[in-house]
């Protein structure tokens, strides 16, 4: 039983360590696409001033044009990727100690036993 804990241990911090590599890539992603989401807004706000259109309605008008919000939809996307990973790997650090500990309690049980019944 404690092979199998230790090895599903293993397991787990295998698994960690390729979410951890997803978690990069992905936050390079969403960082780029966040670029090129506030780099897309800004020209498009320019434009949108340029034509004349008031400074307080720029922002909401260039939020609203397609290719913005696409990019913005992007950048959110690729955060939530990296969100997840995030989450997998904290969730799998908590099913860790609990195998460790569930380890602990069987090593401290078998101790306990072993002496319990030399009388």
């Amino acid at each position: 039983m404690e092979l199998d804990l230790y090895t599903r241990i293993l397991d787990l911090g295998e698994e960690n360590r390729a979410h951890a590599e997803h978690m990069r890539e992905a936050g390079y992603k969403a960082a780029r696409y966040d670029r090129d989401y506030k780099m897309l807004r800004a020209k498009k706000e320019i434009e949108l001033r340029a034509l004349g259109h008031p400074a307080s309605m720029v922002k909401d008008l260039a939020e609203g044009d397609e290719e913005v919000s696409l990019a913005k939809l992007q950048s959110n996307l690729a955060e939530a990727d990296a969100d997840s990973d995030k989450e997998i790997i904290n969730n799998n650090k908590k099913i860790m100690d609990t195998l460790k500990s569930q380890m602990e309690f069987e090593r401290v049980g078998r101790n306990m036993t072993e002496g319990f019944y030399e009388y």
